[in-house]
């Protein structure tokens, strides 16, 4: 009996582990819920691709433009004044549309452009380059940062030191 019990747990762990050697491996799921592409880790700053057409967070389509901000499907820009929002995934908005997301909302009913310099897993070090970066362009009259209050807990950026 006790044979019996240990080949069923087994068979069920060895079923488990192929299952998951056949999803991560072969098929190469994505159990983070965003799309390898998505992100640019191939420089300093963490951001987004350019020109992205295929890319997916957590089922919503997601497309980048020329300079890697996050902009609905059909999206024009004018070369207006420009109002950039940097941060993290909240500022992103996971799992919607880019004009359901607080940005794309404001870029409805203002005439100045809004942009959305936002990527996942960013920090305040990382909104810190990615303003200086973007602040270079003359035609961005403001910046707000956004981050979450998992964001505060980076003691590095605040030059905080541990006392004992």
């Amino acid at each position: 009996m006790k044979k019996l019990i240990f080949l069923n747990f087994l068979i069920l762990f060895l079923l488990l582990l192929f299952t998951e050697f056949f999803f991560r491996y072969i098929v190469k799921y994505n159990v983070q819920g965003i799309s390898k592409n998505l992100i640019n880790q191939n420089q300093d700053i963490l951001f987004n691709n350019k020109n992205l057409k295929n890319a997916n967070a957590f089922g919503a389509k997601i497309y980048t433009d020329e300079n890697g901000f996050r902009v609905s499907k059909n999206f024009t820009r004018s070369n207006s004044d420009k109002i950039i929002f940097i941060g993290g995934s909240v500022t992103f908005g996971p799992a919607v549309l880019a004009e359901n997301t607080f940005v794309g909302k404001l870029n409805e009913i203002n005439e100045i452009s809004i942009l959305n310099a936002s990527v996942f897993g960013s920090n305040l070090e990382n909104n810190f380059k990615l303003y200086k970066k973007f602040i270079e362009d003359k035609t961005i009259k403001k910046a707000f940062i956004n981050f979450a209050f998992d964001d505060l807990n980076d003691e590095k950026i605040f030059n905080i030191e541990k006392k004992k």
